[in-house]
């Protein structure tokens, strides 16, 4: 594999290294392909390649440009790279084994402290040289702009940097800042050692490091506030610390407690609770900048309901029943002492209504001057939604059926039938509901002026709901009940506009309607009108046509569960073009001059796929690969990378010719 210059299509001259094949244009059009070839293996590359397949020793790899690091545990094994034909050593001794793949070749270092320093394979010259002559393990690697942060069991925390290809130590003290929260203009850097070392800003411009906090270790757990964040440690009792993000400077403003994870805004502040035990609620205060304990009972208040006078508090804690939380007092009591868990919560007119995934304790109301009343004291009671200042409700078990809450009585009726409504949909006047539950009858419309329910439609699973400007798109998730319906804002019927299949909920927006596409079988693509209030079919193949790409005069749109390839829809001619008919989770696009690169992210549809909707045409352009993701224009066309990997290969690809070559 030679070393060779070639011309840029700017005239420049470029290195290429390890070149196989150039592929050239002819006289009279048409290509012509030289290819080098490989030398022979050796038998250095043939004993390497034996020992990599074999399980005797412990190995460490990294892939390369090119080509492949090897190292080993063994006694004097060293660093070999091992290219496709022989194996080198670069480098003496054993156990490399910290590797990090960078522009031009990869970091690496040793894990044994007799072994000093930072090494970089430099991919351009297939040699490894030191970077930087201390510490070893260096083994923590964070990607910022120009280079990496590099930390390990080596003094300090290093900056390499990937144009001049050297680090330099911008910390001095500490190991394994391996920490990373990332703020404005940089991050803050933590250790994971136990040794006190504190909190460091890292500026990602300037590439300098500062220490704005001196105690604790794993400043791990963060809480995003008014101009800053509260932060915690994730191992031992530092309490809460608050980085002010404008002047770059940490202060403790609470002493005890670490895993301080839990969080709701509220008027004023910010409630804060700890996954640790004996900590209780706390509240932050925005304006004075204070965190003082509201509460000191239990710990785990890990869910949150803000409501119109404060907040509706519960613990994962057994016991501890429901908290509320007054704006106006910053204070807290504990309104309801039965169950735990209430994670179902809905805020209503006037307070909360709450219900526990733990166990069989009801429905609970909490209004906000803090009283709690237990509307049902036993069930389930999961599904609730809010229509105007009142809420539908249903749970779980065969009995609860569809109730109303009333936010001026505080009254639970029943409205209708038994069993549980989960699928809510409001429209106008009112709510469409159906159910997931197999035993659950029917399609329900809750008109909000009457309180009442009628009956639309029998059947079961009717959970799927477009809405749209005039009303609403109603499909069942059974095979039994087929079609699409359409519910009218301005009548409140229900209209059937087809009878044939079913799962229709794959939905595209368009002017003047939906597009629409079962999620589950072969029923095409069908256009909803708006105007007219009526399907047609626009497409008879594939299923699950859901994922678009906004271009010029329509969209593209592909599928991700099924290999139908891409089509257009245009916009102006409400009409479907295949382009390309092959793939699928095309998720990746960039335009050119006539038309768009697309690539997967998926390693089953590898390539990239050019597509041009003025022709309606489309083809494969390149085969392998995948996660084509990063691109460079050019005069005459564009670079293209694979995501993070920039310094293996880049395409080109030709506006002139619609081609892609290696670069």
């Amino acid at each position: 594999m030679p070393d060779i210059l070639l011309k840029t299509e700017t005239g420049k001259q470029k290195e290429y290294y390890g070149i196989e094949t150039i592929t050239v244009q002819r006289v009279g059009g048409g290509t012509a392909a030289y290819s080098f070839g490989y030398p022979a293996p050796t038998e250095h590359w043939e004993q390497m390649t034996e020992f990599l397949e074999k399980n005797t020793y412990t190995k460490y790899t990294a892939d390369v440009q090119f080509g492949k690091l090897v190292s080993s545990d063994i006694i004097d094994f060293g660093l070999w790279y091992l290219s496709n034909y022989d194996a080198i050593k670069l480098l003496e001794k054993t156990s490399w084994s910290n590797f990090q793949p960078v522009s031009g070749g990869a970091l690496l270092s040793n894990n044994y402290s007799s072994n000093e320093g930072l090494y970089l394979f430099d991919s351009k010259e297939m040699t490894a040289r030191q970077v930087y002559p201390y510490g070893y393990s260096w083994s923590v690697f964070q990607k910022i702009d120009g280079g990496y942060l590099v930390s390990g069991a080596g003094m300090g925390l290093l900056f390499y940097d990937e144009n001049a290809k050297m680090a330099v130590q911008i910390y001095s003290k500490g190991t394994y800042w391996s920490r990373f929260i990332e703020v404005t203009g940089g991050y803050l850097v933590s250790s994971s050692n136990s040794s006190s070392y504190g909190i460091l800003f890292v500026d990602t411009q300037k590439h300098t490091a500062v220490q704005i906090y001196t105690q604790g270790y794993n400043w791990n757990c963060s809480i995003k506030m008014d101009g800053g964040l509260l932060l915690s440690s994730n191992s031992s009792s530092y309490g809460i610390v608050l980085y002010d993000e404008k002047t770059h400077t940490a202060e403790q403003k609470y002493t005890a407690g670490y895993q301080w994870q839990y969080s709701c805004d509220v008027e004023g502040g910010t409630l804060i609770s700890s996954y640790r035990s004996g900590t209780g609620l706390l509240f932050f205060d925005n304006e004075s900048k204070t965190i003082t304990q509201v509460s000191n009972l239990s710990y785990r208040w890990q869910y949150f309901c803000k409501t119109d006078g404060g907040a509706v508090c519960s613990s994962s804690v057994s016991g501890t029943g429901i908290m509320y939380f007054d704006s106006t007092t910053k204070t807290a009591q504990r309104v309801y002492t039965t169950g735990y868990g209430f994670s179902y919560l809905t805020a209503v007119k006037g307070g909360c209504l709450c219900s526990s995934s733990q166990s069989s304790y009801g429905l609970v109301y909490v209004d906000d001057s803090g009283t709690a009343k237990a509307l049902v004291t036993t069930g389930y009671w999961s599904m609730m939604k809010r229509v105007g200042d009142n809420c539908l409700v249903s749970g779980t078990s065969s009995d609860c059926g569809l109730r109303l809450f009333d936010s001026e009585s505080k009254t639970l009726t029943s409205l209708y039938g038994s069993y549980y409504w989960n699928c809510f949909q409001e429209v106008e006047g009112g709510c469409l509901i159906g159910s997931s539950n197999s035993s659950t009858q029917g399609l329900l419309f809750y008109e909000s002026t009457s309180r009442s329910v009628a009956l639309l439609l029998n059947g079961t699973y009717w959970q799927h709901f477009k809405p749209t400007a005039k009303g609403c798109l109603v499909a069942a998730d059974s095979s039994t009940n087929l079609g699409i319906h359409y519910f009218k804002n301005s009548s409140n019927e229900l209209v059937k506009l087809m009878d044939t299949g079913y799962c229709w909920y794959s939905w595209v927006d368009t002017d003047g309607g939906v597009l629409i596409s079962s999620a589950s079988s072969y029923y095409g693509i069908y256009w909803f009108d708006e105007a007219a209030e009526t399907v047609t079919q626009k497409y008879n193949g594939g299923y699950n046509w859901r994922n678009v790409h906004e271009v010029d005069g329509g969209l593209l749109i592909y599928s991700n569960s099924t290999s139908t390839g891409i089509v257009y829809w245009n916009e102006g001619a409400k009409t479907i073009s295949c382009l390309y008919n092959f793939g699928c989770s095309y998720s990746i696009i960039h335009k050119v001059r006539d038309g768009y690169l697309l690539a997967a992210n998926s390693s089953s549809y590898p390539g990239i796929v050019y597509v041009e909707p003025s022709t309606e045409s489309g083809k494969k352009v390149w085969t392998t690969s995948y996660n084509w993701s990063d691109f460079e224009d050019t005069d005459s066309g564009c670079r293209i990378y694979q995501k993070y990997t920039r310094f293996v290969k880049s395409l080109f690809w030709s506006d002139e010719d619609k081609e892609i070559t290696q670069d």
